[in-house]
């Protein structure tokens, strides 16, 4: 009985040393999980923060690049400094660049215009590391934590449709092809300044029958062509008919300028890309054949994940139908005649979304 009891202070001297294992591994445990958390964190709020860069510089009202990616800059420190990473301290937003993104290969091009991307990067290192719990038991103060996160728009094509029966050219009707030709300009003159990589545009037009007027062509190295002719929208050939000049025929028949829109659409190759037709219009359709034929026209372009805009302007207008063929995110614009054009298609323009991918 003395002899074990002598013996006690020896599991005494096990116990201590494998109690100091057992705490060193549970801070390690604490502390594992602590970094984890904090690399979520950090994670999300770089995604946050490449998402509101991108954002802010593509709703961006300045001219210049530059300028917008000042606003892109400016939004994305606002949610690093507003988000933890760790307990109670934010992270670090130590860089934000634009650039282009290529989905296929998932390579980030910095500074690589037009930008079409923005990437972000978030930290706790330096001066101001992830301090940890436990740890420092075993000689671990602190701990780096670096994250990036980059959101890419994906591109838009977008057919414009536009009105050129008769109306659209009789003389007390003559403002009406110059404020389509102005919204085209402005249309145009946006898209261009503010276009992500793949963006396409194109324009057909419709009377009692249909024309493709400009193609669905890339905005990226044809500038400076979409800008010259989208502010010439100029007459048909009609030289024995001058007050008709700006309308290729008398009828009025808008599914013959949607559906070569669509087509057009259908066949662009890129699935990933936003789709949209803008339908512009001075009055009904001519019959209630063309009626029918205009619905369907819509409804085959959202079947096809097409979203559709309506426009119309005068007093031959039916709101009805106009609001029937306005599809998915689209939105219908009743104007009194063509002077407000301009603003309505620059509304839409800034409207068109510029779908996101973190």
């Amino acid at each position: 009985m003395l002899d074990r009891r002598a013996r006690r202070g020896n599991y005494s001297l096990f116990m201590g040393v494998f109690a100091t294992g057992v705490i060193g591994f549970g801070a390690l445990g604490v502390d594992i999980s602590y970094i984890a958390m904090a690399n979520t964190q950090a994670q999300a709020v770089a995604d946050a923060a490449s998402h509101a860069a991108l954002v802010a510089y593509r709703s961006s009202e300045a001219r210049s690049v530059e300028q917008r990616a000042v606003e892109g800059k400016r939004a994305a420190a606002f949610f690093a400094e507003h988000n933890e990473v760790g307990l109670g301290e934010p992270g670090r937003l130590s860089a934000v660049t634009f650039g282009k993104f290529n989905p296929s290969n998932g390579q980030f091009l910095a500074d690589a215009q037009p930008y079409n991307a923005a990437r972000a990067r978030v930290e706790r290192s330096g001066s101001n590391p992830l301090e940890l719990f436990l740890a420092p038991v075993l000689g671990l103060d602190s701990a780096d934590i670096v994250q990036e996160g980059i959101t890419a728009a994906n591109p838009r094509e977008i057919m414009v449709v536009v009105d050129r029966s008769c109306s659209m050219a009789w003389p007390w009707q003559s403002p009406g092809y110059r404020g389509v030709r102005d919204s085209l300009a402005v249309f145009g003159q946006y898209m261009v300044s503010h276009q992500v990589p793949r963006d396409r545009l194109g324009i057909t037009s419709f009377s009692d029958r249909g024309d493709t007027w400009d193609p669905l062509r890339y905005i990226d190295g044809n500038e400076g062509d979409i800008l010259s002719k989208w502010s010439s929208w100029g007459p048909c050939p009609s030289p024995n008919r001058p007050y008709y000049a700006y309308a290729c025929n008398g009828g009025t028949a808008q599914a013959r300028g949607i559906d070569p829109a669509v087509d057009a659409l259908r066949s662009s190759g890129n699935d990933l890309a936003f789709k949209a037709v803008i339908v512009i219009s001075d009055g009904n359709p001519s019959n209630s054949r063309e009626s029918r034929r205009f619905l369907a026209a819509t409804d085959r372009a959202w079947a096809n994940d097409i979203h559709v805009w309506t426009v119309g302007f005068g007093e031959n207008i039916n709101d009805g139908l106009m609001r029937q063929a306005t599809k998915g995110v689209g939105t219908y614009y009743r104007l009194p005649s063509s002077d407000g054009l301009e603003d309505v298609m620059l509304d839409i323009a800034k409207s068109i979304p510029v779908t996101i991918a973190d």
